[in-house]
């Protein structure tokens, strides 16, 4: 029985892991790919800078509400939900064709899956 629950953790631990690692990856690899979509899009550095703003500002005013969801429901219900954010708000981000888009899937919803990073 011991021995279900170690191996139970060591599971949870390590998909836990990989999904903060492509979560927090896609997160400060988001600088690289500005220059380029600045070139397709033809819109102003500010406006990326104002999602990658947003996302960090949802991280912190989300941090409180998230210990308090991990507490009441577990972590792992709240990473699945954060996965499924962070994979909605990467995939739009490569259908986003106005700013207001860049501000709404990615930058609320990758700083949603961001809260418990």
């Amino acid at each position: 029985m011991w021995l279900q629950d170690i191996l139970k953790a060591r599971a949870l631990v390590a998909g836990a892991f990989g999904v903060q690692a492509v979560m927090v990856g896609g997160l400060f690899s988001y600088g690289v790919f500005v220059p380029a979509m600045e070139a397709e899009l033809g819109w102003s550095r500010a406006v990326f800078s104002a999602g990658a703003t947003v996302v960090l500002l949802m991280m912190g005013a989300l941090a409180f509400p998230a210990g308090a969801l991990i507490d009441r429901f577990g972590a792992l219900w709240l990473l699945r939900l954060a996965a499924i954010a962070a994979g909605i708000g990467f995939i739009a981000l490569g259908a986003i064709t106005a700013p207001w888009q860049l501000i709404v899937f990615y930058a609320l919803l990758a700083g949603l899956a961001l809260i418990n990073a």
